[in-house]
């Protein structure tokens, strides 16, 4: 694989102008142009790493190209990236370097036209060619973290021509190494429920929302990454998790695929846990399997639910970038907004792009007005949808103390309609809500009936 090559991502009318920016700054090289930000991505899993550059900008919707960027340099695999556009602010330049982009190419500082840049040019840009001819992304293998991922995996001359032009992954240079392929299209999606700080609530919804969609037949995954000192099992009454410190061994080959789904132990009907270590010392030894753990579990099951830490770790860190939504979990109170803002920003800096990032309010008060655009101004919270779970009164807390996530489920407290309905909402918006009569009553519910205890809840004697 040459030195020169490059792979660009922007819209289709905007080639030219990208090739112009790319040829201003390495003369000679080879252009190819990708369709969309995650086959971007995908595409340098094909390559060698840092042998091939980047080039990002002019792209007419979807992720932002200053978050797409950001994300190809935490991927680790790009021989550089280089942020490209017209009339670029300095607080874009300065995001740009904060998130380690090479170089930003304002297009209005260089020559309209250059050779090879234009339709008919002579050069390394009348080279390019679009994604379809040069990426078959059914048979790419899923993005991964460059920090958790070994070189190996991706050696020089993986790749092979076929017939068809088409470049497909060749056999693994290990002996019976198995890659998985992933269709985007039939991914569970995966949402990630995080805060800025302990007590917030987010282990409640998590362990209340995978049972609300097994009672609507979904598959459930439920991924919990605080390694060290995660309680999630408890809120179904086991005595212990799924111990992933075991999956991993102590420098053995790692679980792949499906062979991850054995590693997980049933929580309730419909719902698999995984997480979290055996042994709080041992969460460094997980944290580098967390991406392969997520895939697994996104081809598999039909939702996947993870609970984090209240601090970012390694683990923390994968979980927001393969994330199909990223829920932080606050109080309603507005001193939220400081932790919160250094947990969406963190994400931005990821690479999650904000249209991903959802906002939840727990313990809400019905009877008072909840404001929607509180935290606006933060970064990763500016196009952030807003969404609120009322309080659900003392027997929240029983149930989940006894282990009993079960029966919340069932009951129609604020709490339990609420996380029903944010579940439904963000399922629907990602096209997966699932056709069951529960799903669309919680998608419709618009405000939910309290239910009063004047003794206490009913134990059973």
């Amino acid at each position: 694989m040459s030195a020169g090559l490059w792979l660009a991502c922007c819209a289709g009318d905007a080639r030219a102008d990208l090739a112009r920016a790319v040829l201003s700054v390495e003369p000679g090289a080879q252009i190819r142009f990708v369709d969309d930000p995650r086959a971007m991505r995908l595409s340098f899993l094909e390559e060698e790493p840092r042998v091939v550059a980047a080039a990002v900008g002019l792209s007419a919707s979807g992720v932002s190209d200053i978050n797409l960027a950001a994300a190809l340099v935490a991927d680790g695999r790009a021989r550089k990236v280089v942020l490209v556009g017209r009339s670029l602010s300095g607080s874009l330049r300065s995001r740009a370097q904060t998130a380690g982009v090479a170089a930003v190419i304002d297009l209005d500082t260089i020559p309209a036209r250059m050779g090879g840049a234009g339709p008919g040019g002579t050069g390394a840009a009348a080279d390019a060619q679009p994604a379809s001819e040069a990426y078959a992304l059914s048979d790419i293998t899923p993005m991964f973290d460059a920090h958790a991922a070994s070189d190996a995996r991706t050696a020089p001359g993986a790749i092979r021509k076929v017939g068809d032009g088409r470049r497909q992954p060749a056999p693994s240079v290990r002996a019976g190494e198995r890659r998985r392929r992933v269709d985007a299209q039939k991914e569970a999606p995966v949402l990630v429920v995080s805060s800025g700080r302990g007590g917030v609530g987010k282990t409640a919804i998590v362990a209340t929302a995978a049972t609300v969609a097994a009672s609507w037949g979904m598959r459930v995954s439920v991924v919990d990454l605080d390694l060290s000192c995660g309680n999630l099992f408890s809120c179904f009454g086991l005595p212990r998790g799924a111990a992933l410190d075991g999956a991993v061994g102590s420098g053995g080959p790692m679980p792949e695929g499906e062979e991850w789904m054995s590693h997980g132990v049933a929580a309730a009907d419909g719902v698999t846990l995984f997480g979290p270590c055996s042994r709080p010392e041992l969460a460094e030894r997980v944290a580098p399997a967390v991406t392969a753990l997520l895939d697994a579990a996104a081809a598999e099951s039909d939702l996947v639910l993870v609970d984090t830490s209240a601090t970012c770790t390694d683990a923390t860190a994968q979980a927001f970038q393969r994330c199909s939504r990223l829920l932080l979990v606050h109080e309603e109170a507005a001193t939220f907004i400081g932790s919160l803002a250094r947990v969406s920003a963190l994400a931005v800096r990821l690479g999650v792009a904000r249209t991903r990032i959802v906002r939840v309010a727990n313990h809400g008060d019905r009877h008072r007005s909840f404001d929607l655009y509180t935290g606006r101004s933060e970064a990763g919270l500016e196009t952030a949808r807003a969404y609120r779970v009322l309080e659900g009164g003392f027997e929240v807390g029983e149930l989940l103390a006894e282990g009993n996530v079960a029966e919340l489920a069932r009951i129609e407290s604020d709490f339990t309609v609420s996380v029903g309905r944010v579940l439904a909402q963000v399922l629907e918006e990602l096209g997966r809500l699932p056709a069951a009569d529960g799903a669309r009553k919680a998608l419709e519910q618009s405000q939910p009936r309290k239910r009063r205890f004047a003794l206490g809840r009913k134990k059973a004697s």
